[in-house]
Formats: C-alpha cells, structure tokens, sequence
C-alpha cells in the first residue's frame, strides 16, 4: 500500500543499508535525508525520549558526526541515478513482484531468451537499488564519479 505522506524513513534506504553505501563509497555529503543518532532529550516529531537511530533531514554539519553515527539515507532515486544505465551492452532494468522490488541488469541477444543479471532483490526499491550499488562498487563496475 502505498502511504500518501510516508515518512523520510518509508522512502530512503534502512540503516543498514545506509551504513553499506557508505562503505562502499557513496558520497556522506549530498544527500537529502540522513540516519542520525541521538542521545539526548530534545523533543522531535517522532520522538519518544529514547535514545534511537533516526531518518531526518540533516540539520546539522557532518562534521559533528565523526564518530560513525551519520549515515546518508538517499532515496531510490538518488541510488538509482548513480547506476550505470548500461553494463557493456546489458541495460539496467527494474522489477516488482507483490512486495518485492527488484533492480537488475537484462541481457539480451537477439533469438535468445532475455537474461537477468545481477539481480538485487528487496523489501524497497530505495534497498534494492542500493543492494545493486554497493555490489558494482565491490566489483568496481561502477563510472568514476
């Protein structure tokens, strides 16, 4: 179902996720949205005055964060326009099935059945997408920046 005003959290990658990406590379300073920690007693909308991950919009410099607890959450779209379009002549292509959002790159050659690689499944687009990137930057098939 789809919630008609979803919170930063239903529309970015998880915590995991984030935490993969940056491993990986992805870039910590141009992203929308964030995984913070926060261990204090400030009040926030969804705050019940525990300490606790949260996805928000970053409203403070990185620079407090270095000690690990900041991630940037990007959402599917900004994962997905990292994506290389093609890999040699296969074309990235993305999937659905019930609750299950799939990206993946097809390959096609022509009198043959089209074939799915590298298909990265998940419980979001936003994961799914994600998943794809933080496996072409292990494989270094990613385009420099």
């Amino acid at each position: 179902m789809i919630t008609p005003n979803p919170t930063p959290s239903e529309i970015t990658v998880s915590l995991e996720w984030a935490e993969k990406l940056q491993v990986a590379g992805w870039p910590q300073e141009q992203s929308v949205f964030y995984w913070q920690w926060y261990e204090d007693d400030r009040e926030w909308p969804t705050w019940d005055g525990n300490s606790e991950w949260y996805c928000d919009h970053m409203h403070v410099s990185l620079d407090e964060y270095d000690d690990g607890q900041c991630y940037a959450a990007p959402t599917a779209e900004e994962v997905l326009r990292k994506l290389p379009a093609h890999i040699q002549d296969d074309r990235m292509a993305i999937l659905r099935m019930g609750d299950t959002y799939g990206v993946y790159y097809l390959h096609h050659e022509s009198g043959y059945v089209d074939e799915r690689r590298h298909l990265r499944l998940s419980d979001t687009l936003a994961n799914a997408a994600a998943s794809m990137f933080v496996f072409l930057a292990e494989q270094k098939l990613l385009p420099a920046p």
